[in-house]
């Protein structure tokens, strides 16, 4: 169906326009909370000092990969039809533009997610101390390892398929 879509459009422009929504739409949506307290505004140095910061790589790690995958088939969809349509030598182009700006938006927009999570994490530590007066413990990371043991699983299992593939 994308590629149908794809094959309608009539300018590179709006194929490169394409991926950069596409790679914006790959990464989480997500909403911020203001860091005020109707007594005393939360400041900067303790959100620092009470963040962990966990979500954040993670979220870009995550966000990468899956723009990465997504750009690279929207650039793939896009060379073809350049490729058929316009220009043979400029295919690879609408490609590597598709697929770059695509991963790198991605990226970009999946660590902000990540960093307003941790952001969010430490002001609710904030209020809880503020609540009861005691000192919550300072969380310890969960999202980040688990982001990279999922990732090196995927990638073991990868490379077993592809031993048992080649010597089958």
């Amino acid at each position: 169906m994308l590629l149908k879509i794809l094959m309608q459009l009539k300018s590179l422009h709006s194929i490169i326009l394409l991926g950069i929504l596409m790679g914006l739409f790959s990464s989480v949506a997500y909403a911020t909370d203001e860091a005020v307290n109707e007594e005393r505004p939360i400041t900067d140095e303790e959100i620092n000092a009470y963040m962990v910061r966990d979500y954040g790589p993670g979220c870009c790690l995550v966000g990468t990969l899956v723009g990465t995958a997504a750009s690279f088939l929207l650039g793939c969809a896009a060379g073809i039809y350049v490729y058929e349509e316009l220009d043979e030598e400029m295919s690879w182009v609408a490609w590597a533009v598709i697929w770059g700006v695509g991963t790198g938006v991605s990226a970009l927009v999946s660590m902000k997610v990540g960093e307003d999570i941790d952001r969010n994490k430490a002001m609710e530590l904030i209020e809880e101390e503020r609540r009861t007066g005691v000192k919550p413990p300072r969380p310890k990371r969960k999202f980040l390892p688990g982001v990279l043991i999922g990732i090196g699983v995927a990638g073991a299992i990868t490379l077993i398929f592809g031993a048992i593939s080649e010597w089958g």
